[in-house]
């Protein structure tokens, strides 16, 4: 066990990763796989899938948890700087987060998942009908961001029409850097949507309807009923993966598409391909860059000490190109098998909606291929301004030839 840390200059939130993280975690991969950083106040950057997977599936020893102090040790959560509220169920460890995934795994089924297949064709079908005729879309704003922002409304309970309400600024809290106007405005807004969320909660306390926001807002963990924090915190959460992760695994997914057309063409020509298609853009893109966990005891990881209190960033940017694990791992091969990418996570934490995610992308990946199949980006495409929690893209604007309306609605 090395006890002299090594130390790298490594900032998630910096220009300097937006513009060279592939580089730099392929440098940390080679020199010092578990190296200390003092950005942030301090943290170790973890970059080998074997070290990254093992922090994962060991929540007793590297928790998520969000609450301070505790033993004298500050928990504070899955991000860096940390997010003020608790990211519930993500951020709570032990017998109350087997309760939160018991609840919600039920929601996430396969079967759940195919139950909302008619829905999602509606509203992607409705998104492209609204520019089909022009010639011209936005592959993010009218179409990657508001089709999971649509299903996600339904899934809860909530009016699909609002989906404007809350897209938006769920996307922008990780489109732009913290104290930026725009990120300022998301947060008053997100703000506006708590009190509103508030509102409906309670509304479904004393109204009960047959939809998740009821059984969010009625749910008891330990025989006591959630609070609205604990309830509001549930709520958000679920907003948040739905509303803007698969977003970005879209908008790279197009990308890569309009500059790869020989891989384009064999999708339309194969739809077989696109489940592994899907996990390859999954493992390079990695919308979710990080995930952060802090240490419960003193552990070796890496041949590193680990001390107890001490913050751990697990990279699955840097994980998924581990050359390790994956034969030339910054080339795409949409045939890859096996992918063990760690892009939804793992362990007992590991992302309750990767099933949605995964139809979502077929969902909207055939569509695309179908409808706008000559689609063509156009300059100004505006990527996140930094990644340091998910990577991807403000706006995409492409052209294509004009189709017809298939006369999609919302209801």
């Amino acid at each position: 066990m090395t006890l002299a840390r090594p130390t790298v200059e490594f900032d998630h939130h910096s220009q300097r990763y937006k513009e060279h993280w592939k580089e730099d975690l392929a440098d940390i991969r080679a020199t010092c796989p578990v190296a200390w950083t003092s950005s942030h106040e301090g943290f170790w950057v973890v970059s080998k899938h074997a070290d990254v997977s093992r922090a994962f599936r060991d929540a007793s020893t590297f928790t998520t948890e969000h609450r301070e102090p505790n033993n004298g040790c500050s928990y504070t959560g899955v991000e860096i700087p940390s997010w003020p509220q608790v990211l519930i169920p993500m951020e709570v460890d032990g017998p109350v987060h087997v309760a939160y995934r018991r609840l919600l795994n039920s929601w996430f089924s396969p079967a759940a998942v195919d139950a909302m297949q008619s829905r999602l064709d509606r509203f992607v079908a409705w998104c492209i009908d609204r520019r089909i005729e022009s010639g011209e879309i936005d592959l993010v704003l009218d179409l990657a961001n508001p089709v999971p922002a649509m299903l996600t409304m339904e899934f809860l309970g909530l009016p699909v029409e609002d989906w404007e309400f809350y897209a938006p600024t769920f996307h922008d809290l990780v489109a732009f850097s913290h104290g930026s106007d725009e990120f300022n405005a998301a947060i008053e807004n997100y703000m506006a949507i708590n009190d509103r969320l508030s509102g409906i909660l309670d509304d479904r306390r004393n109204h009960p309807r047959d939809d998740h926001l009821t059984r969010i807002a009625q749910f008891e963990i330990d025989g006591q009923p959630l609070s609205q924090e604990d309830a509001l915190n549930v709520v958000g959460l679920i907003l948040a993966g739905g509303v803007d992760t698969t977003t970005n695994l879209m908008s790279h997914t197009f990308h890569y598409l309009d500059q790869n057309l020989a891989d384009r063409e064999r999708l339309i020509a194969d739809p077989a391909l696109f489940d592994s298609a899907c996990e390859e853009f999954l493992r390079l893109a990695s919308p979710g860059q990080v995930h952060v966990r802090t240490a419960t005891r003193d552990v070796e990881l890496g041949s590193q000490l680990v001390k107890a209190g001490e913050r751990v960033l697990l990279s699955m940017a840097s994980a998924n190109r581990d050359e390790e694990v994956f034969d030339c791992p910054d080339q795409v091969d949409i045939e890859r098998f096996p992918n063990h990418h760690v892009a939804f996570g793992m362990g007992p934490h590991r992302c309750v909606g990767a099933a949605f995610a995964r139809q979502m992308f077929a969902t909207l990946l055939g569509a695309v291929l179908a409808r706008l199949p000559d689609y063509e980006l156009l300059p100004g495409a505006e990527r996140y301004a930094e990644f340091g929690i998910q990577q991807g893209w403000v706006s995409m604007p492409a052209r294509f030839t004009p189709g017809s309306p298939v006369g999609a609605s919302l209801r």
